[in-house]
């Protein structure tokens, strides 16, 4: 046996006995005097399986705040302590704010204020006026230096009243807390900047749909499939291109929203959607062109590249054109003081106060995961270096498993390292032809890298029309929704790390899952001096929990 299926003895357990008994209505194995306690069995029983259902779940929610609690080593306070203190506290930093941030901030303390209500409702309690109480209390524990112990105050459910639910034992682990905080606040952002995020699509868009004039003579009376379509945008520009018929394939619920987009426009008698993954849908033809966007962040972060080449060999002909036809990831170190002194030199004076002891803490909630950003050429410190080139007619889906390169990068300006950045570039062009003439930077292998566009698009200029279109999403490039700013993040990082304040004991710790941002930061800069080389190695991993989550590992010296 190979691989995973290598049987090692040293993996054997022991025991008295392993026996099977009849416990009610059930069979069951047993297996009894086992030589460690590392693993335990639990027997539910109940009246019926609606019920033992219910114990189930409840028993794997006790188990994971356990769990919780022992990784993060602290505890908040419940009852709806945490979420009553940060709206007092996020009311208050709303009235300081000149901007449209106001009226966000003072909304987003707002919907917080749902927990203690829904609680207090839910026991059949006056919710309007326990919430008041707990708000007292909290600002009472913002404003006087002598009340601090009143951040603790949460509901009491069973007697309707207000109290401190640490010393009544009422807690929560923080690290569920942070993570809860972080993703509402991610969601309300993404919310309120989605009309911006539309605009910065409009490269990417405009770039797609040159492609496709550029190869409409491809696309002309051929068979296309557009892999995850989306809204159906692109299927819709194929069609418009002369195409035979376009099979817009979406597993998510938006293909019920294309079709309707298809129909609007009169092409359903050209563009078929297909609701389901490529996987499983059937085409009974093959098509002579693929197009997809399917570059995540980072290139390789959610992307559907698995997707695409799942249809190349299923379908696609010899000699079949696939859109885009080749990608390139880069990196670079970058400074970006900025960013460091918003997130972290902040916390060294807070309203005439010195919470210096706070920065290590908000070094781990703003850099424990890459951060999506802009960032402009003057942050760049070194030419890039290419960690992944791919060719979409040749790729395997094994290769993008684990792409590990090594880095050299010598520094053009003395300046503090805050990390490293990556961006990509993707190219159209026609099937058997080489990559875009572009200017060139040495990559890892000692070959030629595409380098940062012209600042006067996304789109690489192309001096002769065998020249390739380029899509780039490098720091000189306008931005995409691949580079968008995280927005307002000071205001952002407010709303994460200020209800740090109710910690019960020790720091907060997460656990590394990386979202698909563009910037590794480290935790401390480190002071590079011009003409310094930077090397080491970099592993972009596909995680085995789900294929389109990375896990990235950096050695640096």
């Amino acid at each position: 046996m190979e691989g995973e299926e290598t049987f090692d003895p040293a993996h054997l357990g022991s025991a008295d006995e392993v026996v099977e008994e009849r416990i009610a209505d059930d069979d069951v194995v047993l297996i009894k005097g086992t030589k460690t306690s590392s693993a335990v069995s639990l027997i539910l029983r109940g009246a019926n399986d609606y019920m033992l259902d219910e114990m189930e779940r409840a028993l794997h929610d006790s188990l994971c705040i356990v769990k919780r609690t022992l990784e993060s080593n602290a505890v908040v306070a419940g009852g709806g302590a945490v979420e009553s203190a940060l709206s007092v506290y996020l009311e208050h930093l709303a009235t300081t704010l000149g901007s449209r941030e106001q009226l966000a901030i003072a909304e987003f303390a707002e919907a917080l204020l749902v927990i203690p209500k829904v609680l207090a409702v839910n026991a059949a309690k006056d919710a309007t006026e326990l919430v008041a109480k707990l708000r007292a209390y909290h600002h009472t524990a913002q404003t006087k230096a002598d009340k601090k112990h009143y951040s603790s105050m949460g509901l009491d459910l069973v007697n309707g009243i207000v109290r401190n639910n640490l010393e009544a034992g009422v807690i929560e682990p923080a690290m569920s807390k942070v993570k809860i905080i972080q993703f509402a606040t991610e969601a309300a952002i993404t919310i309120l900047r989605i009309d911006d995020m539309i605009k910065l699509d409009r490269a990417r868009t405009e770039t797609y749909k040159e492609a496709i004039m550029q190869h409409q003579s491809f696309i002309q009376g051929k068979v296309v499939v557009d892999v995850g379509c989306g809204t159906g945008i692109l299927s819709i520009f194929c069609a418009q291109a002369g195409a035979k018929r376009v099979y817009a394939v979406d597993a998510s619920d938006i293909a019920v929203q294309a079709n309707e987009v298809v129909k609007a426009n009169g092409l359903s008698d050209k563009v078929i959607v297909l609701h389901g993954r490529v996987e499983d849908v059937e085409i009974d033809e093959e098509v002579d062109v693929i197009i997809s966007e399917w570059m995540g962040y980072m290139l390789l972060y959610e992307s559907m590249l698995g997707s695409v080449i799942t249809a190349r060999d299923r379908w696609l002909k010899p000699g079949g054109l696939i859109l885009p036809s080749h990608a390139t990831l880069y990196m670079a170190p970058v400074s970006h003081p900025d960013r460091y002194s918003h997130s972290i030199d902040f916390w060294r004076n807070v309203y005439g106060i010195d919470m210096s002891a706070m920065m290590q803490l908000a070094k781990q909630c703003a850099f424990e995961e890459p951060s999506v950003e802009s960032i402009s050429g003057e942050n760049v410190l070194t030419w890039p270096e290419v960690v992944k080139h791919i060719d979409c007619q040749t790729v395997k889906i094994q290769e993008l498993d684990s792409v590990t390169a090594r880095y050299k990068f010598k520094s053009m300006m003395r300046a503090p390292m805050h990390g490293f950045g990556f961006w990509f570039d993707v190219e159209f062009s026609e099937p058997a032809s080489s990559p875009a003439k572009t200017t060139s930077a040495t990559s890892v292998d000692g070959g030629s890298s595409s380098m940062s566009p012209s600042r006067e698009g996304n789109q690489k200029k192309r001096s002769n029309p065998s020249d390739a279109l380029v899509l780039s999403t490098s720091p000189e490039a306008p931005p995409t929704h691949w580079q968008q700013v995280r927005p307002s993040f000071c205001i952002y990082f407010h709303i994460l790390a200020s209800f740090t304040f109710l910690l019960h004991s020790g720091p907060i710790w997460f656990r590394t899952t990386f979202v698909g941002q563009t910037i590794v930061y480290f935790y401390d800069p480190i002071d590079v001096e011009q003409d310094q080389v930077i090397e080491g190695s970099v592993t972009l991993s596909q995680s085995k929990e789900n294929r389109r989550f990375m896990n990235i590992h950096l050695e640096y010296s």
